[in-house]
């Protein structure tokens, strides 16, 4: 018999000779119906009981006995799965939370069976099928849960591609496939950030601090799963200005900008207003003061934001 342990109400194929349409199974001194697969294969649903019980059969009412016995064991119980979504070409580690996880647990998602890296008793780990899209049941132990198959996301760019070393430029994520969802996260290098939902063309993330240079760039749409975004993004070092001359003029001025890690400036900040700054030195950059009123505060940027 397989299974030889479970629940009440496992389904319990018996191999054998014979089998037709009068017969029925006995769980220690329970009958229920068996439906005959074949005259050497049937199938019955274990009744309520505890403990070990013989297995037996009646046949036109004629009992036969048999060595097998079934153990009652406390079934399993399943609470949770986490990411509980995925991209349709598989892949998604699901983590499954839950009670009395066998160590030999399998997990099926729709019709297709995977294997599980048993955890403890409380958790187990199972790689999701490629599928198409939609949800589909998970099943372990005969219990059941749910889990959605989403369009893989495609993001095709990020602006601005470059901010300063100290981190915060809000960065946008452009591409397909984004949904909102609060595991949405961005990842610049190893450091995993979490990401605002816009649209389904658009994701936005805030740059943790990082050290100057490129950084692969990815995004997520579960948490886990993440596609990289071209070209990644760039870390500049932060500019420093120490001084600003003339410091009072009108739109139009020739400003100058003294200070240092000014090579790789792009614009001057005068408030908000964004105005292109031409680069003299690593220590100099010039810009042209754009119409405004008042006393604004300059700063020099690397991604003119």
């Amino acid at each position: 018999i397989a299974p030889a342990m479970g629940s009440h109400g496992t389904l319990v194929t018996i191999g054998g000779r014979g089998f037709d349409a009068s017969t029925t199974c006995r769980f220690g001194s329970t009958e229920v119906e068996a439906a005959v697969v074949s005259a050497e294969e049937l199938v019955c649903r274990a009744p309520v009981g505890n403990g070990t019980v013989a297995i037996g059969l009646l046949v036109d009412e004629v009992e036969i006995s048999s060595r097998h016995s079934y153990t009652y064991v406390e079934p399993t119980l399943l609470g949770s799965l986490s990411p509980n979504t995925g991209p349709t070409t598989g892949g998604t580690l699901v983590t499954i939370h839950g009670l009395r996880l066998a160590d030999d647990a399998s997990c099926k998602f729709g019709n297709t069976s995977v294997p599980a890296r048993w955890v403890s008793a409380e958790q187990i780990e199972c790689a999701a099928p490629p599928h198409a899209k939609g949800a589909v049941d998970v099943t372990v132990a005969g219990e059941v849960l749910r889990f959605q198959y989403a369009a893989p996301l495609v993001p095709r760019a990020a602006y601005p591609s470059s901010g300063p070393a100290g981190g915060g430029t809000v960065v946008a994520i452009e591409g397909s496939g984004f949904a909102f969802s609060p595991r949405l996260k961005c990842r610049f290098g190893w450091t995993e950030v979490p990401a605002t939902f816009v649209s389904e063309a658009e994701v936005r993330c805030a740059a943790p601090p990082g050290d100057a240079g490129p950084r692969a760039l990815a995004v997520s749409g579960n948490g886990q799963d993440f596609v990289d975004v071209p070209a990644g993004f760039a870390y500049e070092a932060a500019p420093v200005v120490h001084g600003v001359a003339p410091p009072l003029g009108f739109a139009g001025t020739l400003v100058t900008l003294t200070g240092a890690g000014l090579g790789g400036v792009s614009a001057c900040l005068f408030g908000d207003a964004s105005t292109p700054a031409t680069v003299v030195s690593d220590t100099e950059v010039r810009c042209a003061a754009p119409a405004g009123a008042g006393s604004l505060a300059v700063r020099a940027s690397v991604n003119r934001v």
